[in-house]
């Protein structure tokens, strides 16, 4: 299931709305904290793959070997956990098709996940997707790459609000509350436009007033999103 953006938010807003964790969601003065969290929270989620590799299914062996034992079947093969004797404890041997070895390590559950990474790589290496050149596609899924990085490096020049100029900082601000801070940004465009015209220069090189901030930060981690599936993907295939 694809997780958005505001279903991370509504699952923060439960979480922030109960009584003792309050402390957490507002600063001294009692303001609340911006929302990075929340943005920054969505794009580890949407670091996964859009397709995963499910989880491996353990299997214990305790009766079945000299010492304990588990193993785990996938389409390919077993992978195979045993525990082994250490100098200052137990060890756990990680192998595939018994005798692949992929790890060894300290703990159980290191064991595990080390099979399930080795797993899922495996799976995702085999994987490309139908439009890559290299499987009679045209490429569209690298142009739409392109697309969406020249899209977050521009998004990126606005990422941040703005600072303030001092010198024009109050007349803006009292022109702003006086006729509206939207028309004083779009008519400051269109006049910026206006006089590259009358000056005979190229249109097009005046700021606009574009979406909210918050909407740019919410497009942002969006495409950053995409473009780090994209990657992993990437190295996955080993381009």
């Amino acid at each position: 299931m694809a997780i958005s953006l505001n279903d991370v938010q509504r699952g923060y807003e439960r979480w922030a709305a109960k009584p003792h964790n309050a402390k957490w969601v507002r600063k001294i003065d009692h303001t609340p904290i911006a929302n990075d969290i929340v943005v920054n929270i969505f794009e580890a989620l949407k670091d996964d793959p859009a397709i995963s590799a499910k989880g491996l299914v353990w299997v214990e062996h305790r009766d079945s070997f000299p010492a304990p034992h588990w193993s785990a079947l996938t389409p390919f093969g077993f992978y195979d956990i045993e525990e082994i004797s250490a100098s200052d404890g137990p060890a756990y041997e990680v192998r595939l098709h018994a005798h692949h070895l992929i790890a060894i390590t300290d703990g159980l559950d290191e064991a595990k996940a080390a099979a399930q990474s080795d797993y899922e790589r495996r799976i995702l290496s085999a994987l490309t997707l139908k439009d890559d050149p290299g499987n009679g596609g045209d490429g569209g899924a690298e142009r739409l790459r392109e697309a969406l990085t020249e899209a977050e490096e521009t998004l990126r020049l606005v990422e941040h609000p703005a600072f303030p100029d001092p010198e024009y900082h109050q007349q803006v601000k009292d022109l702003g509350n006086r006729i509206g801070f939207g028309a004083l940004m779009s008519t400051a465009s269109a006049a910026w436009r206006e006089i590259l015209a009358e000056k005979g220069y190229p249109i097009g090189g005046e700021f606009v007033a574009g979406p909210c901030h918050g909407t740019v930060v919410d497009t942002l981690a969006k495409i950053r999103a995409a473009l780090s599936q994209h990657r992993k993907r990437s190295e996955a295939d080993g381009k």
